[in-house]
């Protein structure tokens, strides 16, 4: 027998025509079920969390990237002046956001555009990085991330420590990564990741 969609539903409606009939009480029965499980979990339900505002509107900075994988000191005459293969800076501002429930002791959140800026960076073959490159995140600040400040960026609608920070007078700052660490196998081996951010936020 050739098999069509409209023999398949065929099927379908015939199957349900027969329960019907057949299981008339069982589904007088159902209907009394599901009305009164419906009403208790409407009544139940509790609203979703509101957000709250955010206390500051202006987010105004910079952030850097280090990195050194050429074996020698970052001190040494290597392929940058400072001793690094690459060397990259953005400038970012940010757009206000209501602070989400899920953002813990969060005191403040942004949607962030980081720019690239080309006429200070060094973008060797360690970085890559297209020119006139630049990057959406939402960024948030929390004094209380598992005891620690932090700055947290927005993933999936979660929010993910990357970088410590502090936050004093309206002055942020923040850093991740490593500097100037020493390979065990070869001493003379230094390696560089070093991400770091400063930041005006003002009322």
């Amino acid at each position: 027998m050739k098999f069509t969609p409209w023999l398949l539903l065929s099927l379908i409606v015939a199957g349900c025509d027969t329960d019907t009939k057949e299981d008339t009480g069982a589904e007088e029965a159902d209907t009394d079920t599901d009305t009164d499980t419906d009403t208790d979990t409407d009544t139940d339900t509790e609203p979703e969390p509101e957000p709250t505002p955010n206390p500051f509107s202006t987010y105004e900075g910079t952030e850097s990237l280090d990195i050194q994988i050429s074996g020698e000191s970052p001190d040494a005459d290597n392929t940058f002046e400072t001793g690094y293969d690459c060397q990259v800076a953005w400038d970012v501002s940010g757009t206000p956001l209501d602070i989400p429930a899920n953002c813990v002791d969060c005191e403040f959140v942004f949607d962030v555009t980081l720019t690239y800026k080309s006429d200070i960076s060094y973008n060797g073959p360690a970085c890559e990085i297209e020119e006139g490159s630049g990057f959406n995140y939402i960024y948030a600040y929390t004094s209380n991330y598992d005891g620690e400040s932090a700055m947290l960026f927005e993933y999936g609608g979660e929010y993910y420590s990357f970088a410590s920070a502090t936050f004093t007078d309206g002055e942020l700052k923040y850093t991740s990564g490593y500097k100037d660490d020493s390979d065990e196998e070869d001493a003379g081996y230094y390696y560089t990741y070093y991400y770091y951010g400063v930041a005006t936020v003002s009322e």
